[in-house]
C-alpha cells in the first residue's frame, strides 16, 4: 500500500515539475506556427548568416576568404547542420527555434532556483513573446529565428547556460557543475563579446569571492585555465593560419572609426536625452506596478476583510497591472532594467560584504545583478528588444522576475495574501508586456502576404518588399554559374537563387567596412581579379548609417568602378538596378579619380 502511495505522490511530483515546462513550451510552439516562414530579411544581415556556412562548405575559409567580425562557433555549426540536412533556410531557422526555446528553457530554470518553478514561467514566456519569436519592427532580424547574428543568440545561450551551471556549482559544491559551467564559457567565447562579458563577468565576481572567502579550489583554477586554454587554442590557429588580418580586417572590426556612428546609436548615444527620458519613464512604469502589488498586499491581509474580499483585492490589483502593461510599447518596462539592475548589484555586493553570515544568499543574487548589468553595457540607454542589442536583454527578464517574485515580497509583512497580492501583479505585468509584444508582432506578421518559393527556401514577404524582389525573374535566368554582387548588403539574395557569390569576401559593403585589407582600392582590385557577372545595386540611403548612399557619399570610387564595367539590365534610374557585365569590361582599368 505504502510503494502505491509513494508512486502515486512521485507521479504528482513529476508532473508538477512538469507542468511549467510544458505551458512554456506550448507558448512556444504558438509562437513559432504563428510566425514561420516571416523572420529575417533577404536585403539586411541575416544573407550571412545564410550565405557564409554555405561557403564554408564549398572550401572557403573564415577570415581570410571570407571577412567576419564574430567568433567561429556559429558559421561552423550552421555549416555542419547544411552538411547534415541540407542547405535550405529552413535547417538554421529550426536551429534558431530551437536555440530561442533552449534559452527560455535555461531562464525559467535560472529564475526557479530564487522564485520557484511557477514564478519562473513569467519571466521565460516574457522572453518567447518579446525576444525569442517576436517581430516587433519590419526588418525581423530581431529574433532567435533567423536573427542578425546567430553568433549572438547562440552565445547568449552558452552564456546563460554557464550562469545556470555555475548558479548549481554554488549550491551544491559538485565538480561536474562547474566543469560544464566552465565549458559553456569556452563556447560563450568561441561566439561574440557581448555575450561572452557577462559570462565572464559572473565568473569574475564568483572568483574573486572564492578567494575572498577562501573558499577558491584547485577545481576552480584548472576549469579556468581549460576553458582560457580551448579559446585561446582556437583563435592561436586561426591567426596561425590568417595572421594579423584575423583581428585587423575581423574581429577588431567593431573598433574601425567608421563604426563610430552605428555603435554610438546602438549604444543610445545619438538620442542620449530622449533614450534618459524613456528610462525615466520606465522606471515610473515599474515602480507603479511595484506600488499596487504592495498596496494590494497591505490590503488583502487586513484582517477586516473576509477571504472572498481579499481574492477579490488580489485579482483586481493584478487585472488593474495587467490593463496597464498591455497598453504600453513592448520595450517600455526594459528601458530602465540596466539601471535598476546595477542599483541591486550595488546593493548586494554591500550586503555580502558586511553581512558574513549572509554571503551564501548573498551571492547568488550578486552574480545575477552583475551579469544582467554586464550584458546590457552596450545598450544601457537603449536598451530595447526592437534593435542590434535585443539578445543582451535576455538576463534581464529573469532579474525582473526575481525582483518581482522575491525581493519585492521582503518589503511587505510576509502572510499568504501578501504573496498572492505580490504574485499576480508581478505575474500581470509579464502577461501583459508579453500580450503587447504579440500584438505589435502579429500586425507585422500579418503584413507578409506575399509567398516566394524560391530554390533554397520559402518566404513571406509585405507587398512593399516585393520591389527589392523585383529583379529575381532576371536574376534566375541567368546561367547557373553566374556569379552576383549585391551592394550595399543582400548576401541572401545569392543564397535563395542559388547563385555564386562576389569573391570579395564581404558580406555587405557598408561605410564601416571600408578599411584594413579592405580599403576601396583592395576591393576593386579583388573585382578586376574575379569580376561578378552580376550587379545588383540597392540606391537606397542608409539612415542607420548617417545618411550614406553608397557610391555617392561613400565608396565613390567603387561606384565609378561598377558604372564604368557594367551596363543596366534594369531601369537605370530606378532604385534598385540590375546590372550586367559588359563584354571586355573585365580588361579595362579602372577610370582615374578626378
Amino acid at each position: 500500500m505504502r510503494r502505491a502511495e509513494d508512486q502515486t505522490s512521485g507521479g504528482r511530483l513529476g508532473m508538477a515539475r512538469l507542468a511549467p515546462v510544458a505551458l512554456i513550451l506550448a507558448v512556444a510552439a504558438a509562437a513559432l506556427a504563428a510566425g514561420w516562414g516571416r523572420w529575417g530579411s533577404f536585403v539586411l544581415d541575416t544573407g550571412r548568416e545564410l550565405e557564409w556556412p554555405r561557403r564554408i562548405l564549398r572550401g572557403e575559409r573564415l577570415y581570410s576568404d571570407l571577412r567576419y567580425y564574430y567568433g567561429p562557433l556559429a558559421p561552423y555549426l550552421n555549416a555542419l547542420l547544411y552538411r547534415l540536412f541540407g542547405v535550405r533556410l529552413e535547417v538554421l531557422a529550426t536551429a534558431g527555434a530551437a536555440t530561442g526555446v533552449a534559452t527560455a528553457l535555461t531562464l525559467h530554470a535560472i529564475a526557479a532556483r530564487f522564485v520557484g518553478r511557477w514564478a519562473a514561467v513569467a519571466p521565460a514566456i516574457g522572453f518567447v513573446c518579446v525576444l525569442a519569436f517576436a517581430h516587433l519592427g519590419p526588418e525581423g532580424i530581431f529574433n532567435f529565428v533567423l536573427p542578425y547574428s546567430f553568433a549572438a543568440t547562440y552565445g547568449m545561450l552558452s552564456a546563460l547556460l554557464s550562469l545556470a551551471f555555475l548558479l548549481r556549482h554554488h549550491d551544491s559544491g559538485g565538480a561536474a557543475p562547474f566543469a560544464a559551467s566552465a565549458a559553456w564559457l569556452a563556447l560563450a567565447g568561441l561566439c561574440k563579446v557581448e555575450p561572452l562579458t557577462p559570462a565572464l563577468a559572473a565568473h569574475g565576481v564568483f572568483a574573486c569571492a572564492a578567494l575572498l572567502s577562501r573558499r577558491l579550489r584547485w577545481l576552480h583554477v584548472a576549469g579556468y585555465a581549460a576553458a582560457a586554454t580551448v579559446v585561446g587554442a582556437v583563435y592561436g590557429f586561426l591567426y596561425a593560419r590568417t595572421g594579423p588580418a584575423l583581428f585587423r580586417d575581423n574581429l577588431g572590426g567593431v573598433l574601425n572609426p567608421g563604426s563610430d556612428h552605428f555603435i554610438r546609436q546602438v549604444m543610445g548615444l545619438t538620442d542620449l536625452r530622449e533614450n534618459l527620458v524613456a528610462a525615466a519613464l520606465s522606471v515610473a512604469v515599474l515602480g507603479c506596478a511595484s506600488g499596487v502589488a504592495l498596496g494590494a498586499a497591505a490590503l488583502a491581509r487586513s484582517a477586516r476583510l473576509r477571504p472572498p474580499a481579499r481574492a477579490a483585492v488580489v485579482a483586481a490589483s493584478g487585472l488593474a497591472v495587467l490593463a496597464f502593461a498591455a497598453s504600453l510599447s513592448p520595450d517600455r518596462p526594459f528601458r530602465a532594467l540596466p539601471f535598476l539592475a546595477l542599483g541591486a548589484a550595488g546593493f548586494w555586493a554591500l550586503r555580502w560584504w558586511r553581512d558574513l553570515g549572509s554571503r551564501t544568499e548573498s551571492l547568488p543574487h550578486l552574480l545575477l545583478a552583475v551579469f544582467t548589468v554586464a550584458a546590457s553595457l552596450r545598450i544601457t540607454f537603449a536598451a530595447t528588444p526592437a534593435h542590434y542589442g535585443f539578445f543582451m536583454l535576455a538576463p534581464a527578464l529573469v532579474w525582473l522576475g526575481v525582483f518581482l517574485f522575491g525581493d519585492l515580497r521582503r518589503l511587505a509583512p510576509d502572510s499568504p495574501w501578501t504573496r498572492r497580492a505580490v504574485a499576480a501583479c508581478g505575474a500581470a505585468l509579464f502577461v501583459g508586456n508579453s500580450a503587447a509584444a504579440t500584438f505589435s508582432s502579429s500586425r507585422f506578421l500579418a503584413e507578409r502576404t506575399v509567398h516566394l518559393s524560391l530554390p533554397r527556401g520559402t518566404v513571406w514577404l509585405a507587398p512593399e518588399l516585393l520591389e527589392p524582389a523585383a529583379p529575381f525573374e532576371q536574376i534566375a535566368r541567368a546561367p547557373p554559374a553566374s556569379s552576383l554582387l549585391v551592394l550595399p548588403h543582400a548576401a541572401a539574395i545569392n543564397f535563395l537563387l542559388e547563385r555564386r557569390g562576389c569573391a570579395d569576401g564581404m558580406a555587405s559593403h557598408l561605410p564601416m567596412e571600408f578599411y584594413g585589407g579592405y580599403r576601396e582600392a583592395a576591393v576593386i582590385a579583388r573585382w578586376e581579379r574575379d569580376p561578378p557577372d552580376l550587379v545588383l545595386w540597392y540606391k537606397w540611403i542608409m539612415r542607420d548609417m548617417g545618411d550614406q548612399l553608397f557610391g555617392v557619399t561613400y565608396a565613390v570610387e567603387a561606384g565609378r568602378w561598377i558604372r564604368a564595367h557594367y551596363e543596366p539590365v534594369t531601369d537605370p534610374y530606378a532604385p534598385i538596378v540590375l546590372l550586367r557585365r559588359r563584354p571586355g569590361a573585365a580588361q579595362r582599368a579602372a577610370p582615374p579619380a578626378p
